[in-house]
C-alpha cells in the first residue's frame, strides 16, 4: 500500500470512504501518540467512524475497532459489558 500523500490505493480508499487522505490520517495518528484512541496500547491503524453520520472519530487498533463494531457503537451495550466484566472479576 502506498503512503503517498497524493495517490496510491490507501489514499484512494481513505478519500473515497472517509473524505480523508493519508496525510490527514497520519496527523491524527501522531496526535494520538501513534497508539489506539481506545486502549492506548496497540498501534493505531483503523479509521473509526460513526456509522450513522460518517464522521471520523479517531484511529483505533484492529481489536478495538472490531469491538466497537461488535457493540454496534451503542454506549448502553458497552456499559453493560463493563458491568458484566466488573461483576465477574476476581
Amino acid at each position: 500500500e502506498s503512503k503517498s500523500k497524493n495517490g496510491g490505493p490507501r489514499h484512494y480508499h481513505l478519500r473515497r470512504r472517509y473524505g480523508l487522505g493519508v496525510a490527514e490520517v497520519e496527523r491524527m495518528i501522531q496526535a494520538q501518540g501513534g497508539v489506539c484512541a481506545v486502549c492506548g496500547k496497540r498501534p493505531a491503524t483503523q479509521v473509526d467512524h460513526d456509522h450513522k453520520t460518517g464522521v471520523v472519530r479517531g484511529i483505533l487498533c484492529i481489536y478495538c475497532n472490531a469491538a466497537m463494531g461488535a457493540f454496534r457503537d451503542n454506549p448502553a451495550i458497552i456499559a453493560n459489558a463493563i458491568n458484566y466484566l466488573e461483576s465477574h472479576s476476581a
